[in-house]
């Protein structure tokens, strides 16, 4: 079990953010449908909740600057992501422009829908956005947020597996098969959990009905 936590997840957790996402839309002694994380997947039930309460700012003052300075830095650095794609998107070149942004162009190796881009921290929605990417759509639509920022693609070039590759990836591609099982068998578990959910109540406690009246 977990302590009380806030909006940004238990501490220490990674994607704490999301989890506490999730948690958040349950009510107490709720049980959640399978969560699924990079790299985990939860059941949770809710033990108890806590309103939320506003500590003094001199506590938070510190935190709260930060916070502010992130925020606004990242506002900033939106912004000027979406004015580039603007100019490319009206026939400026990417190398160049970025340039006169004085931000550097990366290339990547070719890497796999389940795949981490080499040379950026691991994020799934940084892949999930480079494959939408093809030949008659090669730059992103809009800037796509990442844990270091913002970034924009432009597609170089695409090829289509080998598959004389597959034998040499059969543990990993058994590992994914075995992954996605679990999923849904945990899923079918949570599911089974609140179908046997029993509701307990005093003996000497009379459900109201609609309509009937109670005497205070």
């Amino acid at each position: 079990s977990t302590d009380y936590f806030t909006a940004r997840g238990p501490a220490g957790m990674p994607n704490g953010a999301e989890f506490a996402k999730a948690v958040f839309e349950l009510e107490k002694g709720e049980i959640s449908d399978t969560i699924q994380l990079p790299g985990a997947y939860y059941i949770v039930q809710v033990l108890d909740k806590k309103k939320a309460s506003i500590p003094p700012f001199e506590a938070v003052k510190d935190r709260v600057m930060a916070d502010i300075a992130h925020q606004k830095a990242r506002d900033m650095a939106k912004a000027a992501a979406e004015k580039f794609l603007t100019a490319v998107a009206a026939g400026k070149p990417f190398t160049p422009l970025a340039a006169e942004y004085g931000v550097s162009v990366r290339k990547t190796v070719f890497f796999g829908r389940n795949e981490d881009v080499a040379g950026l921290p691991p994020d799934r929605g940084l892949v999930r956005e480079a494959f939408l990417l093809s030949k008659a759509a090669p730059y992103s639509k809009k800037p796509v947020p990442g844990k270091a920022g913002f970034y924009v693609f432009t597609l170089r070039d695409e090829r289509l597996p080998d598959p004389k590759g597959l034998p040499g990836r059969r543990d990993e591609l058994t590992a994914t098969i075995i992954k996605q099982k679990k999923a849904r068998v945990l899923d079918a578990y949570s599911k089974g959990l609140k179908e046997k959910a029993v509701v307990e109540y005093a003996p000497d406690y009379t459900p109201e009905t609609p309509g009937s009246d109670q005497d205070s």
